[in-house]
């Protein structure tokens, strides 16, 4: 009896560790569609028990156009499921916990603006189908969700631009009944959740902003000039760098 009971909680193992791996894979693999970009999960677990799903170190590669390797990365996603009817997902909690938004800009497009335009895209694509018979456009009829708990916690954003470079807090944002009273759309609700954050990142970036004195703006434009003094010699390299001292520069 005991060894048949061994057995019996053997097979539940593995059958959980399968599920857990192929569903570590699902997700992977719709997050990158999604957002037109690489998008890994370290680990997933699943506890049937507490209806609770754990997600530790997702990262989200930027798009080759940058340099840095990483747009976003989420330590931890903790997610428990509520009471639910065949309408509405209900959530009680769902935390982002530890996450490092990594802000760039090339000559014409900025990576979290292209990363959160590929989110856009994907849900108009998603939310609107052909009906088969008619011919006719409309959006398709799909389930809601609704979260009690939504947080995010430990928020930083890493500025990598020639006017600022460091890293810099975010505030926590805590919010309850997330898309109360009707719900969000199943294929709205990442973007949703992405437009949120990227709000209060927004915020911290235009802080970081208002805080360039006119004095440290006039010290780059000074750097940049003067790497160009330094090639010039004689008479005409004597005359620029007067001319510069006389704008103030």
């Amino acid at each position: 009896m005991k060894k048949l009971l061994y057995l019996l909680l053997l097979i539940a193992l593995i059958i959980a560790l399968s599920f857990d791996a192929l569903f570590k894979s699902v997700l992977e693999t719709m997050a990158s569609k999604a957002m037109k970009t690489e998008v890994s999960i370290s680990q997933l677990k699943t506890d049937f028990a507490k209806q609770q799903l754990n997600l530790d170190f997702i990262e989200v590669k930027n798009s080759p156009a940058f340099k840095n390797d990483n747009a976003l990365s989420v330590g931890h996603i903790i997610g428990r499921v509520g009471d639910n009817n065949s309408q509405v997902l209900n959530i009680e909690t769902l935390q982002f916990d530890d996450i490092l938004f990594t802000l760039e800009q090339n000559r014409n497009q900025v990576n979290l603006v292209e990363l959160f335009k590929q989110l856009e895209q994907n849900q108009s694509s998603q939310s609107i189908g052909t009906d088969s018979e008619s011919g006719v456009v409309s959006h398709k009829d799909e389930k809601r969700v609704l979260i009690n708990d939504l947080s995010f916690t430990r928020v930083k954003v890493y500025i990598d631009s020639e006017l600022v470079n460091g890293v810099f807090d975010v505030p926590d944002i805590t919010i309850r009944d997330f898309g109360a009273p009707k719900g969000v759309a199943v294929d709205q609700i990442s973007t949703e959740l992405m437009r949120l954050v990227l709000i209060e990142v927004q915020k911290q970036v235009e802080d970081q902003g208002l805080k360039l004195t006119e004095e440290s703006i006039k010290a780059g434009i000074r750097k940049q000039l003067q790497n160009e003094l330094d090639s010039l010699k004689g008479e005409i390299g004597d005359k620029a760098k007067n001319w510069i001292k006389q704008l103030g520069l």
